[in-house]
Order: structure tokens, then C-alpha cells, then sequence
């Protein structure tokens, strides 16, 4: 504490002497217009020169000019010889206000930091901070932070769908019915389903929730993912530690499925652990199909994170496994200059030769988690542009595009 002290005290004498220096000097305003005066009898001089090298004035005109403002001109030094004698002292006001703020800065600053700040707390480490950095995200606060943000995904799905209005009646009705009827499996299954497709997806994973808990031990895989999915759609692409709870409900249920790995591994990626999202991207693809929606999302992820040495299969476009092997050998800024790279040929090759619409999403989510959210928007765009045609693609664009947190509209 000694050492803060004595730096404290530098640092407030220090700023206590900008502050006090200008109210200390004598006015020199004498001077200031003294030398004004010279200067601009200079320019004058200057300007007359150009006149004549121009051809508007002849030296004959000018002569007479030059010689009254040279007769200005010493007269002008002079006087500013004179002002920059001895000047005047300080005024008595300016010397008192510097004492004043001698005193009252310093002052100040020892009683704005024992109030605002904590004399005598010791340091914390590194890992302290980032534990504390990682406090439970739940599932309200997550969508109220998005909601915040102006996130409304109903709006966004009846512009995107106008004919949907005709639907909202109904749904109206099936939510009026189904609260009479607590019990009733069916009409809370087809009430979460009808709440997701009008983008209503906070009202929708509770209905899910509800699904569950009236199915009890016949709740099959599909009610549970189907809850992770619309939480993760409620909260804007990002996955809280409410959605993560109920995808490892399902994988202690049903045991391990790509898709929930591969949700852990979101959550993980999103909380700043790229070894864990590594880990579980990897486990999720040994356990997809080749060619799975999840497979392509998780090969896309590790791409985009650069620890995937998994060549894809030879039906799917990407890196060769010489490629991979190649990678391996690499330095981190060179396996980052290659996906980069790979990544940019990606999307060349889509914008000049087109693919299908898992490709696109490929783009998406790799440009996402290079954390170059403007050029995956740009590619969702894109994307849509392509198949504007085909409700399915789009549908499906929006929802990758929501999982790897692109703001969708």
C-alpha cells in the first residue's frame, strides 16, 4: 500500500500542476496580438510578391504597397519586443483559484476512492475472475436480454410469412382448450408445435416442457430436442445453461445423440471453452451419419475453430485427408491462414457455381464462428436470395443460422 500511496501522490501533483500552470503565467494578451500583427503584415508582404510574379500587379504598383506594410511590419515587431519584456503579474483571483485547486484535487481523489473504490482488497487471481466471469446464464435472463436488444422472433415470422395471421385464431383457441384439459398429451404436443411454427418459442419450449412432464416415462428423444431446439430459437442462437440442463436430461434418458453433443458443445464455444466444444463436436461426429445436418454443423464448427484433423467424407466437399494431415503440422497462424482460406473458397465456389442448401449452412456457421458475424449474415442473405423458392431450405437456413447466433430478420 505504501508503493500505491507514493504513486498516488506523483500522479496528483503532477495533474495539480497542469491545472495550476496557465492561472500562475501573467496575461499575454499584449503580446499574442502583437505578434498576430507581425505575422499577418508578413503574409501581406508575401502575398504582394505573388500578385506581382502572377501578373496582377506590376512592381511599380506594388512598390508603394510593400513599403507601407514593411513600415507596419517594424512597427509591429517592435511593439511585440516590448510586450516580451517583464509583464504582469498574475491577477490575485487567478492565484487564489490555483491554491483552491491544489488543495480541493487532490482532496477529491482520496474521497472518490474510499467511497467508489475497495482500500486494502486484495488482488484476485486470473481464474477467480473468469469463474466469476462464468455465472449460470438461465433462460429468462437470456430472453430478456435478447428481447431487450429488440429481438421479436413472432414478428419476424409472420413478415416472413403473412398468411400465418390466419393461423393465430386458431392457435388462440387450441391454448384456451388445452388449459381445460391439463392431461391431455396430444393437444399439448400439437399446442408446442403450433407455437413454434408462429415463432412464439418462449411459450413454445414451456409448452414442450409440458409435453414432457404429462408423458412421464413415454416421453420419446424427439420432446426433449424438441424443447432444447426452441429454447435455443427463444434465445436468439444462444445457448443457455437451462437448454444445456434439458439436453443432458435427454442424454442421461436416452443416452448420447449428436445433437445434444453437439449443443454442449455450442454452450461451451459460447462460454469461451474451445477445448470442451472441441471435444464434443468431435464425440457428435462419430455418432452422426455422414452427411447428417449435425455432422455438417460440427464439421463446420471444428473447422471454424481449427482443431479438426477428421477429413470429410468423399461425397462432401472440403479439405482432403492429405490436408488434414497436412494441417496438423502447422504452425496456429498457418492453420488459421488455411481456414480462412477454405472457408473464402467456400464461398466463392457457392456464389459462382451454387450447392445445396446444407453447403450454404456449412458457410454460415464457419463464417460465425470465425467471429465474422457481418459476412455470415451477409451469406444467410445470400442464402435465402438462392432458395427463396423453397419453404423447407429457408426454414432450415433460419434455424442454423439462429444456432450459430446470425441475427436472422
Amino acid at each position: 500500500m505504501t508503493l500505491f500511496w507514493i504513486a498516488a501522490a506523483i500522479a496528483a501533483l503532477a495533474a495539480v500542476a497542469v491545472i495550476a500552470r496557465p492561472l500562475l503565467r501573467p496575461p499575454a494578451g499584449a503580446r499574442s496580438r502583437a505578434a498576430h500583427d507581425e505575422q499577418v503584415f508578413r503574409d501581406q508582404l508575401a502575398e504582394l510578391d505573388r500578385d506581382v510574379a502572377r501578373g496582377v500587379l506590376t512592381e511599380n504598383e506594388a512598390k508603394s504597397a510593400r513599403v507601407e506594410i514593411s513600415r507596419r511590419l517594424l512597427a509591429a515587431a517592435a511593439e511585440r519586443e516590448r510586450a516580451e519584456g517583464p509583464g504582469p503579474a498574475p491577477r490575485r483571483a487567478s492565484r487564489a483559484l490555483a491554491v483552491v485547486l491544489a488543495i480541493a484535487a487532490p482532496v477529491s481523489a482520496v474521497a472518490l476512492y474510499f467511497t467508489l473504490a475497495a482500500p486494502g482488497y486484495p488482488d484476485r487471481p486470473l481464474a477467480q475472475r473468469i469463474a466469476e466471469a462464468r455465472q449460470p446464464t438461465t433462460q429468462v435472463v437470456v430472453e430478456k436480454l435478447v428481447a431487450d436488444e429488440g429481438y421479436d422472433p413472432a414478428a419476424e415470422a409472420l413478415a416472413a410469412d403473412p398468411s400465418l395471421s390466419e393461423f393465430i385464431p386458431l392457435v388462440a383457441k387450441l391454448e384456451q382448450t388445452v388449459a381445460t384439459r391439463p392431461d391431455d398429451l396430444r393437444g399439448a404436443r400439437l399446442l408446442a408445435n403450433s407455437l413454434r411454427r408462429l415463432g412464439r418459442y418462449s411459450d413454445s419450449w414451456r409448452a414442450y416442457a409440458r409435453v414432457i412432464e404429462i408423458a412421464g416415462d413415454a416421453a420419446v428423444l424427439q420432446d426433449y430436442m424438441a424443447q432444447v431446439e426452441v429454447m435455443i430459437f427463444a434465445a436468439a442462437g444462444f445457448v443457455s445453461d437451462d437448454a444445456l440442463a434439458v439436453s443432458e436430461a435427454a442424454t442421461e434418458r436416452f443416452g448420447p445423440t449428436g445433437t445434444a453433443l453437439y449443443v454442449a458443445g455450442l454452450h461451451a464455444a459460447q462460454r469461451g471453452d474451445p477445448e470442451i466444444a472441441h471435444a464434443k463436436w468431435t464425440e457428435a461426429l462419430q455418432l452422426e451419419p455422414v452427411g447428417s445436418p449435425v455432422a455438417q454443423a460440427a464439421r463446420a464448427q471444428l473447422a471454424a475453430l481449427g482443431g479438426s484433423l477428421t477429413p470429410p467424407p468423399a461425397d462432401q466437399p472440403g479439405p482432403s485427408a492429405e490436408d488434414m494431415q497436412a494441417a496438423a503440422d502447422m504452425s496456429a497462424e498457418e492453420r488459421q491462414a488455411m481456414i480462412e482460406s477454405m472457408v473464402a473458397g467456400l464461398g466463392e465456389r457457392l456464389r459462382s457455381e451454387g450447392g445445396d442448401v446444407n453447403e450454404w449452412a456449412r458457410l454460415i456457421r464457419a463464417l460465425s464462428v470465425l467471429d465474422r458475424p457481418d459476412d455470415a449474415k451477409a451469406a444467410y442473405d445470400e442464402a435465402t436470395e438462392t432458395f427463396a423458392g423453397d419453404p423447407t431450405a429457408l426454414a432450415f437456413l433460419k434455424e442454423q443460422a439462429l444456432l450459430s447466433g446470425v441475427a436472422v430478420e
